[in-house]
């Protein structure tokens, strides 16, 4: 899976390009804030639309976006059985929370000392 969020449409072409170059793209699922659905297309790969922050608030003011991205890439992980995840772009730290788990912001625990 490539997360590829907050970049303009050339530098999207760009890293899918890379990507595509090294990988087969019947293997490869991007999900992206990107509505340049042309690319994916053009590449073959399959990919997964979530919509842009501004457009998510918008429309469910009272909702958490990062919560919310955080737990559509969960259950796309599930969907496509991803094994391996790469992320591209500017990722903001709450949605970077998101994604690693911890959407409200509280650190992990560190690990049990071992004895």
């Amino acid at each position: 899976m490539c997360i590829v969020w907050g970049v303009r449409e050339a530098e999207l072409a760009d890293t899918l390009g890379r990507v595509l170059a090294i990988v087969d793209p019947a293997d490869v699922v991007v999900v992206s804030d990107s509505d340049a659905t042309h690319l994916f297309r053009k590449g073959g790969c399959r990919f997964e639309y979530v919509p842009p922050r501004a457009d998510w608030e918008r429309h469910f003011p009272e909702r958490d976006y990062d919560t919310f991205v955080g737990h559509r890439v969960d259950s796309l992980h599930e969907s496509y059985r991803i094994e391996r995840q790469v992320v591209f772009g500017a990722i903001p730290d709450g949605l970077l929370r998101g994604l690693a788990g911890q959407p409200d912001g509280t650190p992990r625990a560190a690990p049990a000392a071992a004895q």
